[in-house]
């Protein structure tokens, strides 16, 4: 009786000992399916929106693929294949937590789990969704396929339309998904759709942040998305701009954005690199010939080399035929991060005493600004 006794003990702490250990360490089992001819024997990799680092990887059999592994807590997944032949790229984004899931990759179909079928339900699944992205589509097949400018314009005023609406109801499912999820990584999902759609302020996503659960608060595309929105709400315009060091392109010598600036001129300050399409055609279209037509009424432009390379960059100076100042950022990233950048180029205004006119110029607003900011208008 007594070894009976014993024996029950030892079985309930083992049972005890495995359960916490599997709490710890959820197993999740992700049944793909990839049912396309051009993704047959390629790779699907699985990483994590978290940190955009590799779990696994898997090849697709027969249409279908399968990873299994275990989390210490419920993350989002990102699924990954490209095609050897084509070069196309198919996506998934599911949620990796304790259970069996399944993903087509074709269809968007997810299930298994709770936080993926609520995931499926509210993002892809919902009506409003589907009818949305399918005008998209339409307007989008409609635009390469037109046989005049005037049928590609009326097809792309309709993409832009169909594109604004299907962003205002992201960010709406997002915000109800965000007030009942809080306390789950699916939440935090949908607080950085709220972000990513710009229906937040700094201030705001901060105090949620300061004031949300673990899964939300340590979220880290929340994290970077905070501390993007606080150089952005730092650089807005009528805020005094922000000095930023680098190589002044003329003299090879250490410098600050503050000692190239003239406070008897207005400035453009251009962010640019070598490799930017749009960044160099702004620049042989516009701001070249403004330097020419404007720097003796008052006007300076200075190029802010960033995300690039010194050797490319010098190239591109001398093919480009650009004469006026540049400022080498050669960290490439730490003048865009104090400013809130993510693309390129990215034109701003500065006023004589140093304070942002204007943020994000592009094409023929860039010299209407210069004009009235010259007080020419």
């Amino acid at each position: 009786m007594m070894k009976k006794s014993i024996m029950l003990v030892i079985t309930a702490v083992v049972a005890m000992l495995w359960c916490s250990c599997k709490d710890d360490n959820a197993t999740f089992v992700v049944n793909g399916q990839l049912a396309m001819s051009e993704f047959e024997d390629c790779q699907v990799y699985l990483c994590t929106a978290e940190h955009a680092d590799t779990l696994d990887s898997a090849v697709v059999k027969a249409g279908k693929f399968m990873f299994r592994g275990s989390v210490s807590s419920p993350t989002i997944g990102q699924l990954l294949c490209t095609s050897r032949k084509s070069g196309m790229v198919c996506e998934g984004t599911l949620v990796l937590e304790a259970g069996k899931i399944f993903i087509d990759m074709v269809s968007d179909s997810l299930s298994g789990t709770p936080l993926n079928d609520q995931f499926y339900a509210t993002y892809i699944a919902n009506p409003t969704t589907v009818e949305l992205a399918g005008r998209m589509e339409e307007w989008l097949r409609q635009y390469y396929s037109a046989e005049t400018e005037e049928q590609q314009a009326a097809a792309k005023t309709a993409y832009l339309e169909a594109d604004s609406c299907y962003a205002a109801h992201m960010l709406n499912i997002s915000r109800k998904t965000y007030h009942s999820n809080s306390d789950n990584i699916l939440g935090a999902y949908a607080l950085a759709m709220v972000v990513a759609n710009d229906g937040i302020t700094y201030d705001s996503l901060d105090y949620l942040m300061s004031h949300a659960s673990p899964a939300v608060a340590d979220y880290e595309p929340l994290r970077k998305a905070r501390k993007q929105l606080f150089y952005l709400a730092n650089t807005a315009e009528g805020k005094p701009y922000v000095d930023v060091e680098g190589i002044d392109y003329a003299t090879g010598k250490w410098t600050r954005l503050s000692r190239m600036l003239d406070t008897n001129h207005v400035t453009l300050v251009d962010f640019w690199a070598s490799w930017c399409g749009p960044c160099r055609q702004e620049i042989t279209d516009h701001l070249n010939r403004l330097y020419a037509d404007y720097h003796h009424k008052g006007l300076d432009i200075i190029g802010l080399d960033v995300w690039d390379k010194v050797d490319a960059h010098h190239e591109a100076v001398q093919r480009l035929g650009i004469e006026y100042p540049q400022l080498i950022d050669t960290t490439r990233t730490t003048a865009t991060e104090q400013y809130g950048i993510v693309s390129i180029p990215m034109i701003m205004l500065l006023d004589r005493q140093g304070n942002i006119v204007h943020r994000g110029l592009r094409g023929a607003d860039i010299e209407e600004a210069v004009k009235v900011a010259l007080g020419l208008e």
